[in-house]
């Protein structure tokens, strides 16, 4: 039962190398200069995820609740315009309205489902993003998504055997070419973008919660501690977007 909770650790491992596999990409200088318009879509979704992963894996546990009522993804979107007005050089809309014509990114970026292929899939949405633009005059995307299996990515509660258990914010943040739809660059959400900034307990936006969170239903938790989490929701990602925004962009501190 070890090795089995030891695969757990491992399948955990490998998303999270993925994931920091494919966020290296700097935004080039001389496609940055010509983008003036930028369309900001967040699609981290619409449920709160928890996973704990026991000492075996008979204690192991996963759930997911409705989180619609939050609009999280419009004050995502908010933080995000607010953050790039800071920085002054780009007209910034929300296209909130269209996130629906989006989710095609969440689908398996390969032949079957593996750790390998959990990470989100720009070519999916590459059609609709080149029309969207053409259609609106908009240069490129800032698009903030999740893993696409969401074990790991998005909003969620996390605890391992004895660590301290987190709720955090998971998140990758792309910028992607209007004309060509293509990724100019990737980042991870993360409070330090001097560090290897992958899905990392340094750098990823958390708070601790308790053990007896972490191994409680989610449709279990009662309404104001679901209020608190909401309010955590909020919060989590403020202090992160400034500096990956900055890193993504090219911009500098």
């Amino acid at each position: 039962m070890l090795l089995k909770s030891l695969k757990n650790t491992l399948v955990l491992s490998v998303i999270f190398l993925t994931a920091c596999a494919t966020t290296g990409e700097k935004a080039d200088a001389q496609k940055m200069s010509s983008i003036k318009k930028i369309g900001v879509i967040s699609m981290i979704g619409d449920q709160i995820h928890r996973r704990y992963i026991g000492i075996t894996v008979f204690n192991n546990e996963a759930d997911s609740r409705d989180i619609s009522a939050w609009n999280i993804n419009e004050e995502y979107e908010k933080q995000i315009q607010g953050e790039l007005a800071k920085i002054g050089q780009y007209e910034v809309v929300g296209e909130s309205r269209f996130r629906k014509d989006f989710n095609d990114v969440y689908t398996i970026n390969g032949p079957y489902d593996a750790p390998a292929f959990r990470f989100p899939n720009w070519d999916a949405i590459q059609p609709k993003l080149m029309a969207f633009a053409a259609e609106n005059s908009v240069d490129a995307f800032i698009v903030v998504v999740g893993s696409p299996t969401n074990e790991v990515g998005g909003l969620g509660l996390f605890g391992q055997n004895r660590n301290a258990p987190t709720i955090y914010l998971a998140a990758h943040v792309a910028l992607i070419d209007g004309k060509s739809g293509k990724l100019i660059s990737e980042k991870i959400l993360a409070t330090d973008q001097d560090v290897f900034a992958g899905f990392s307990n340094k750098t990823t936006p958390k708070f601790d919660i308790t053990r007896e969170l972490i191994l409680t239903k989610l449709d279990e938790v009662d309404d104001k501690t679901f209020d608190e989490f909401h309010l955590d929701a909020i919060v989590l990602p403020k202090n992160a977007w400034g500096p990956t925004l900055r890193a993504l962009l090219g911009v500098d501190k």
